[in-house]
């Protein structure tokens, strides 16, 4: 009698085994390959690609702020037509910034052939794990900013503190301040009494085209100047204002009452300084040396008729600030001698310094003028 055969078990169950497993590998790697097709496809590189197109093609211009990174004194228009002329006929790459540690805002260079001309900043906006290490992320961009180099022309200005310096039609102020201030020696004595104007510097730089400047004193009259060499600027001078005819008139007769009081001829003047003390603040230098005179030295000038004064001038009135301000007074004081007859001149040509104290105008500096 014939042996009954066998069923393969084992072999039917490893068959089914190997059918299973392999439709378990054929599921496993379909769902890999989806997965890392999704992961590479959600990959911030492609983001950033849309918008280096941008720059390929020009539209991403409309959506750059040149205000920016500009200088507050020229048109940001000169510097967008700078940088479309920096993109023509160039290759646009990128590249992640080595600087860039933050994976969900990671920031890109963008390059024109091998210069520098954007930084691209994302922002991640959504992650969801896929797989293993793997996640599906989502991105927005976070900021486009435009890099470009700035000019190179700078100008350097000094002035005095109380005028007013204009680059393209924009003030400067504080921001353009170098620190170097410099104190102006003739009214170093004024300064004892009132505030002053000193010398400030300014400097402005990174400018495209070459700037132009105007100044105004503090009468808001336009400053002519000369620039030097290196196109720098220095305004060390005051401008000159008219005078009215009555204040002219007040410091022409004080400084005759002055010079006057030296002669001998203002009365009161051998008792004291009173006759001239209206002129000065109560402690000034001036009264000091006008005392020790009338002490020591007035007993010596030698008697002489009433003087005649001739070829009176008042000018180069100047006006440093609402408390302060200068004007030359020049006369010749022609005297006789009682003695012998002879004719005497004396000159004044001096510098007066006014400042309003307690309401009151007084001579706080003299000056002589030179020729």
């Amino acid at each position: 009698m014939a042996k009954k055969k066998k069923f393969p078990v084992f072999w039917v169950c490893f068959a089914v085994f190997i059918a299973v497993m392999a439709v378990f590998w054929v599921v496993v790697i379909a769902n890999v390959k989806k997965c890392l097709v999704i992961y590479e496809n959600s990959q911030p590189e492609y983001t950033v690609e849309k918008y280096v197109e941008q720059f390929r093609d020009g539209s991403i211009l409309d959506s750059l702020d040149f205000a920016q990174s500009t200088s507050r004194f020229e048109d940001a228009g000169i510097y967008r037509t700078r940088y479309v002329d920096g993109l023509e006929g160039k290759a646009i790459t990128y590249e992640k910034a080595q600087t860039s540690y933050d994976a969900k805002h990671p920031v890109y260079n963008v390059y024109a052939d091998d210069s520098l001309i954007a930084k691209i900043t994302l922002e991640e906006t959504t992650s969801k794990p896929l797989m293993f290490i793997l996640t599906q992320q989502s991105w927005d961009v976070d900021s486009v900013e435009a890099v470009y180099g700035t000019g190179d022309k700078a100008v350097t200005i000094t002035a005095p503190d109380t005028y007013s310096v204009f680059i393209n039609g924009v003030k400067l102020d504080s921001r353009e301040l170098t620190g170097n201030v410099t104190q102006i020696d003739e009214l170093k004595y004024a300064a004892e009494y009132v505030t002053v104007p000193q010398l400030v510097e300014y400097r402005a730089e990174g400018l495209l085209n070459e700037p132009e400047v105007t100044v105004y004193n503090n009468q808001g009259e336009l400053v002519m100047y000369t620039p030097d060499e290196n196109g720098n600027i220095t305004i060390d001078t005051f401008t000159t204002s008219p005078i009215d005819s009555e204040l002219s008139a007040t410091v022409l007769q004080n400084a005759k009452n002055y010079s006057n009081y030296f002669s001998k001829d203002i009365d009161g003047c051998s008792t004291s300084v009173a006759p001239i003390a209206y002129m000065f603040p109560a402690d000034s230098y001036y009264l000091e040396l006008a005392e020790n005179y009338r002490r020591n030295d007035m007993w010596m000038y030698s008697a002489h008729e009433t003087p005649v004064f001739t070829n009176e001038m008042v000018s180069n009135y100047i006006i440093y600030t609402p408390e302060l301000f200068s004007v030359e007074v020049y006369f010749e004081k022609n005297m006789v001698l009682k003695l012998n007859g002879e004719n005497r001149q004396d000159i004044t040509n001096s510098r007066y310094y006014y400042a309003n104290i307690d309401g009151s105008w007084v001579i706080v500096d003299m000056q002589s003028v030179t020729e």
